[in-house]
């Protein structure tokens, strides 16, 4: 099967945007946040979000483990 140069383009940038959309569902989904608000949000917004997760947990974490002075 024999593609256009552009066809070819579009395709692959297809199947880029494919595996970017189930990235940012399975990050989603590990969020302690409403589906229905994550939804709405932008990938920017939601990547944010999720790191400000990821530290506040670790923070915590380490309050816990007593390492915070």
């Amino acid at each position: 099967m024999f593609f256009f140069r552009g066809e070819k383009s579009r395709i692959a940038a297809k199947c880029r945007r494919d595996k970017e959309n189930i990235a940012m569902n399975d990050l989603i989904s590990e969020l302690p946040i409403a589906d229905s608000v994550l939804q709405k949000m932008d990938k920017a917004a939601v990547i944010k979000l999720a790191i400000c997760y990821l530290k506040i947990k670790h923070f915590v974490q380490k309050g816990r483990n007593g390492t915070i002075n």
